[in-house]
Protein backbone atom coordinates (compact mmCIF):
# COMPACT_ATOMS: atom_id res chain seq x y z
CA UNK A 1 0.00 0.00 0.00
CA UNK A 2 1.25 3.37 -1.11
CA UNK A 3 2.05 5.93 1.63
CA UNK A 4 0.84 9.17 1.11
CA UNK A 5 2.79 11.91 2.73
CA UNK A 6 0.73 15.86 3.06
CA UNK A 7 2.79 18.70 1.39
CA UNK A 8 5.08 20.76 3.67
CA UNK A 9 2.93 23.61 2.58
CA UNK A 10 -0.29 21.33 4.77
CA UNK A 11 1.51 20.57 8.00
CA UNK A 12 2.94 24.08 7.84
CA UNK A 13 1.41 27.11 6.91
CA UNK A 14 3.32 29.80 5.31
CA UNK A 15 2.92 32.43 7.89
CA UNK A 16 3.70 30.07 10.64
CA UNK A 17 6.67 29.40 8.93
CA UNK A 18 7.95 32.95 8.11
CA UNK A 19 7.10 33.92 11.88
CA UNK A 20 8.71 30.90 13.25
CA UNK A 21 12.03 31.96 10.69
CA UNK A 22 11.74 35.33 11.70
CA UNK A 23 11.90 34.54 15.60
CA UNK A 24 14.89 32.25 15.02
CA UNK A 25 16.59 34.92 12.66
CA UNK A 26 15.88 37.31 15.39
CA UNK A 27 17.31 35.35 18.51
CA UNK A 28 20.53 34.93 16.05
CA UNK A 29 21.15 38.56 15.54
CA UNK A 30 20.35 39.05 19.51
CA UNK A 31 22.70 36.80 20.35
CA UNK A 32 25.48 37.85 17.84
CA UNK A 33 25.07 41.65 18.87
CA UNK A 34 25.54 40.29 22.97
CA UNK A 35 28.74 38.57 21.75
CA UNK A 36 30.05 41.46 20.29
CA UNK A 37 29.25 43.79 23.39
CA UNK A 38 30.80 41.10 25.39
CA UNK A 39 33.93 41.16 23.21
CA UNK A 40 33.72 45.04 23.54
CA UNK A 41 34.02 44.99 27.16
CA UNK A 42 36.32 42.51 28.29
CA UNK A 43 38.83 44.23 25.85
CA UNK A 44 38.78 47.31 26.64
CA UNK A 45 41.91 49.86 28.09
CA UNK A 46 42.68 49.57 31.46
CA UNK A 47 44.08 53.52 33.05
CA UNK A 48 47.11 53.47 34.97
CA UNK A 49 46.45 53.96 38.58
CA UNK A 50 43.02 53.14 39.77
CA UNK A 51 41.88 53.70 42.60
CA UNK A 52 40.37 50.83 43.75
CA UNK A 53 39.87 46.99 42.11
CA UNK A 54 36.99 44.65 42.83
CA UNK A 55 37.59 40.94 42.79
CA UNK A 56 34.31 39.56 41.78
CA UNK A 57 34.31 36.25 44.00
CA UNK A 58 33.50 32.63 42.10
CA UNK A 59 33.49 28.87 43.34
CA UNK A 60 36.00 27.61 46.41
CA UNK A 61 36.91 24.07 45.96
CA UNK A 62 38.06 21.76 48.66
CA UNK A 63 41.22 22.27 47.28
CA UNK A 64 40.99 26.17 46.49
CA UNK A 65 40.18 28.60 44.16
CA UNK A 66 38.07 26.84 40.89
CA UNK A 67 39.94 27.84 37.75
CA UNK A 68 37.65 30.56 37.06
CA UNK A 69 38.30 32.57 40.43
CA UNK A 70 42.13 31.51 40.01
CA UNK A 71 41.87 33.27 36.54
CA UNK A 72 40.22 36.28 38.24
CA UNK A 73 43.47 36.69 40.94
CA UNK A 74 45.56 36.19 38.17
CA UNK A 75 44.34 38.84 36.43
CA UNK A 76 44.35 41.28 39.58
CA UNK A 77 47.40 40.54 40.79
CA UNK A 78 48.83 41.23 37.24
CA UNK A 79 47.51 44.82 37.03
CA UNK A 80 48.23 45.46 40.75
CA UNK A 81 52.19 44.68 41.21
CA UNK A 82 52.37 47.45 38.10
CA UNK A 83 49.70 49.65 40.17
CA UNK A 84 51.34 49.72 43.36
CA UNK A 85 48.97 52.63 44.72
CA UNK A 86 46.00 50.74 43.55
CA UNK A 87 43.96 48.97 46.23
CA UNK A 88 42.19 45.50 46.08
CA UNK A 89 38.44 44.57 47.17
CA UNK A 90 38.13 40.91 47.72
CA UNK A 91 34.26 40.27 47.31
CA UNK A 92 32.23 36.93 48.03
CA UNK A 93 30.54 35.25 50.79
CA UNK A 94 30.41 31.99 51.78
CA UNK A 95 28.24 28.88 50.05
CA UNK A 96 26.68 26.34 51.72
CA UNK A 97 29.23 23.61 50.36
CA UNK A 98 32.86 26.23 50.68
CA UNK A 99 34.86 25.84 53.31
CA UNK A 100 35.90 29.49 53.43
CA UNK A 101 34.71 32.67 51.78
CA UNK A 102 35.29 33.68 48.09
CA UNK A 103 36.54 37.23 49.24
CA UNK A 104 38.76 35.22 51.96
CA UNK A 105 40.36 32.61 49.37
CA UNK A 106 40.82 35.82 47.33
CA UNK A 107 43.04 37.49 50.07
CA UNK A 108 45.24 34.51 50.58
CA UNK A 109 46.08 33.78 47.30
CA UNK A 110 46.68 37.57 46.66
CA UNK A 111 49.68 37.49 49.78
CA UNK A 112 50.79 33.88 48.31
CA UNK A 113 51.74 35.89 45.41
CA UNK A 114 53.22 39.12 47.08
CA UNK A 115 50.13 41.55 47.17
CA UNK A 116 50.26 43.38 50.61
CA UNK A 117 47.52 42.56 53.29
CA UNK A 118 47.75 46.60 53.80
CA UNK A 119 46.03 47.06 50.23
CA UNK A 120 43.59 44.33 50.33
CA UNK A 121 39.75 45.23 51.57
CA UNK A 122 37.72 42.04 52.18
CA UNK A 123 33.89 41.70 51.58
CA UNK A 124 33.02 38.20 52.52
CA UNK A 125 28.81 38.46 52.90
CA UNK A 126 27.69 39.03 49.36
CA UNK A 127 26.06 36.31 47.11
CA UNK A 128 25.23 37.81 44.36
CA UNK A 129 27.02 40.10 41.81
CA UNK A 130 24.99 42.95 43.14
CA UNK A 131 25.51 42.07 46.21
CA UNK A 132 29.84 42.53 45.50
CA UNK A 133 29.01 45.50 44.79
CA UNK A 134 26.37 47.14 47.60
CA UNK A 135 28.40 45.74 49.76
CA UNK A 136 31.88 46.54 48.64
CA UNK A 137 30.37 50.26 48.77
CA UNK A 138 29.52 49.76 52.81
CA UNK A 139 33.03 48.45 53.29
CA UNK A 140 35.05 51.71 51.13
CA UNK A 141 33.61 55.06 48.89
CA UNK A 142 33.42 54.21 45.82
CA UNK A 143 32.06 57.46 44.89
CA UNK A 144 33.84 59.28 41.96
CA UNK A 145 36.27 57.04 42.75
CA UNK A 146 38.11 54.92 39.56
CA UNK A 147 37.33 51.40 39.48
CA UNK A 148 38.04 48.12 37.40
CA UNK A 149 35.70 45.16 38.18
CA UNK A 150 38.01 41.75 37.85
CA UNK A 151 35.59 38.81 36.40
CA UNK A 152 35.95 36.21 33.73
CA UNK A 153 35.58 37.66 30.21
CA UNK A 154 31.74 36.33 29.71
CA UNK A 155 31.09 37.91 32.76
CA UNK A 156 32.89 41.36 31.99
CA UNK A 157 29.37 43.19 30.43
CA UNK A 158 27.11 42.49 32.63
CA UNK A 159 29.07 43.25 35.72
CA UNK A 160 30.70 46.53 34.79
CA UNK A 161 26.73 47.26 33.51
CA UNK A 162 25.74 46.49 37.17
CA UNK A 163 28.09 48.91 38.74
CA UNK A 164 27.58 51.72 36.25
CA UNK A 165 23.96 51.41 37.32
CA UNK A 166 24.62 51.99 40.71
CA UNK A 167 26.53 54.82 39.83
CA UNK A 168 29.87 53.83 39.34
CA UNK A 169 32.83 54.76 37.23
CA UNK A 170 34.46 51.44 35.90
CA UNK A 171 35.73 49.77 33.62
CA UNK A 172 36.34 45.96 33.03
CA UNK A 173 39.61 43.52 34.00
CA UNK A 174 39.07 40.48 32.20
CA UNK A 175 40.60 37.27 32.55
CA UNK A 176 40.05 33.71 30.60
CA UNK A 177 37.20 31.52 31.06
CA UNK A 178 38.04 27.93 31.78
CA UNK A 179 37.71 25.99 27.89
CA UNK A 180 35.65 23.36 29.41
CA UNK A 181 33.10 26.10 31.12
CA UNK A 182 32.73 28.36 27.72
CA UNK A 183 29.93 26.88 26.15
CA UNK A 184 27.73 26.89 29.26
CA UNK A 185 29.14 29.93 30.72
CA UNK A 186 28.48 32.21 27.58
CA UNK A 187 24.93 30.68 27.16
CA UNK A 188 23.92 31.24 30.49
CA UNK A 189 25.12 34.92 29.77
CA UNK A 190 23.30 35.78 27.31
CA UNK A 191 19.87 35.04 29.37
CA UNK A 192 21.13 36.33 32.48
CA UNK A 193 21.55 39.87 30.70
CA UNK A 194 18.29 39.40 29.00
CA UNK A 195 16.69 39.05 32.48
CA UNK A 196 18.60 41.95 33.85
CA UNK A 197 17.80 44.10 30.82
CA UNK A 198 14.28 43.12 30.86
CA UNK A 199 14.14 43.93 35.08
CA UNK A 200 15.43 47.38 34.28
CA UNK A 201 18.72 46.44 36.16
CA UNK A 202 20.84 47.16 33.66
CA UNK A 203 21.12 48.67 29.47
CA UNK A 204 22.55 46.20 27.07
CA UNK A 205 23.43 49.57 24.62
Amino acid sequence: MKKYRLPLKKIVKPKTFFTMLSLLLFILIYFIYLNIRIYQYSHQKVPKDLDYVIVLGAKVKPLGPSLSLQNRIDAAVKYLKKNPQTVVVATGGQGDDEHIAEAFAIKEDLIKQGINESRIVVEDKSTSTMENFTFSMKKVNLSNKKIAIVTNDFHIFRSVKMAQKLGLECVGISSPTPKIAILKSYLREYFAITTYYLRGDISIF
